[in-house]
């Protein structure tokens, strides 16, 4: 139980952990004093919200325009968070690259035939699983980092917009929107900027991908997976619209109930209530069950793609595999039996489709 007391420099440069500060300052608090902000570790540089929203503000006053359209705004903060973007494309990219790296040291590890080969492939596949190891934290730091810059940027923008405003337009926006702006969409984006990039690192790099899987199990196998991936990825488009429908006509079904019901309801003066219970139950049944067909098709598209999506990687590492075997006997056993080079290929290959999950 004794105090540990340490300086600001020293809380910035060391490790403590958050309930150390959580106590620190409840003890601050409980005896009275008003100065606590020295219980609380320094924040580092590049996330302090002032700094950003001021570059921000530079930014977008550059152009002298009154007028802030929003492509202006976007561009302003790339202007501000353009290093990020730069250091999170070029981890992703080397991520994905060691990934690839991987399947070349495997195959040399399979196909060595003295010690020393083998041990030399040995060392470059270790090599290659930590620098994919250690490439994997780093792009998980700038991740978070990156997107807890946006989300501080954005909220000082908009609380810095909100209390610079005219009182004239002050009433035009409820103090509600503002804050679920400030405590939700902001938090949303930043969560968004998170997960986005791997997404889009790997669909930037699948050409790559493909090519490493035609060169090893050939033309058929890769074209299986080329289309089912363009299945994958043209299913939503073409679903939208049907999906659209679907909620707009569930909607427009609630809207009628909704109507009829408040126009009966308002129609009931002096009559009781069980002289219009039959019309009412008629009424209230036919409308809804038309709103419940509409919603039953809205939802069974839902699950099918939710489905698909669900099943995607176990159709591409199930049944393509199938097809490599099938090909590599037909190819390279001549007799039914697959030999070591072909096993050595199977296995890289099936070390691809993993990837491509």
């Amino acid at each position: 139980n004794q105090e540990i007391s340490l300086t600001q420099t020293e809380c910035t440069h060391r490790f403590i952990p958050v309930r150390y500060h959580e106590r620190r300052l409840f003890r601050e608090l409980m005896r009275g004093n008003k100065d606590t902000d020295f219980a609380l570790p320094l924040l580092r540089r590049g996330m302090k919200c002032k700094d950003l929203v001021t570059y921000l503000d530079a930014c977008l006053t550059r152009g002298k325009k009154d007028v802030i359209r929003r492509r202006v705004f976007i561009k302003s903060m790339i202007g501000v968070l353009w290093v990020d973007v730069v250091r999170v494309t070029v981890c992703t990219l080397a991520y994905f690259g060691c990934l690839f790296a991987r399947v070349p040291a495997l195959e040399l590890l399979m196909v060595g035939s003295t010690r020393g080969d083998m041990t030399a492939a040995a060392i470059l596949l270790v090599a290659v699983s930590a620098a994919e190891y250690l490439i994997s934290v780093y792009n998980m730091d700038l991740l978070i980092v990156f997107g807890c810059r946006m989300r501080a940027m954005l909220q000082g923008a908009i609380f810095r917009k909100a209390v610079q405003m005219p009182a004239t337009l002050r009433g035009t926006y409820p103090t509600g929107s503002i804050v679920s702006l400030l405590a939700v969409d902001c938090g949303t984006l930043a969560l968004s900027m998170m997960v986005f990039p791997m997404p889009v690192g790997g669909l930037i790099t699948l050409p790559v991908l493909l090519w490493l899987l035609a060169q090893r199990a050939g033309t058929l196998p890769t074209l299986c997976c080329t289309a089912w991936i363009l299945v994958v990825f043209i299913m939503p488009f073409c679903a939208f619209r049907f999906q659209k429908k679907f909620w707009q006509s569930q909607m427009q079904a609630r809207e009628e109930r909704i109507k009829s019901l408040s126009h009966l309801f308002a129609s009931i003066r002096t009559v009781k209530m069980y002289a219009w219970e039959a019309a009412l139950q008629d009424t209230v049944q036919r409308l809804r069950a038309v709103e419940l067909s509409w919603l039953f098709k809205a939802n069974l598209l839902d699950g099918v793609l939710d489905s698909v999506y669900t099943a995607s990687s176990s159709v591409v590492c199930t049944l393509t595999p199938c097809l490599l075997l099938s090909f590599a006997q037909g190819k390279l056993g001549g007799e039914g039996k697959i030999s070591g080079y072909a096993n050595c290929i199977g296995s890289s290959s099936l070390s691809i489709w993993g990837f491509l999950k």
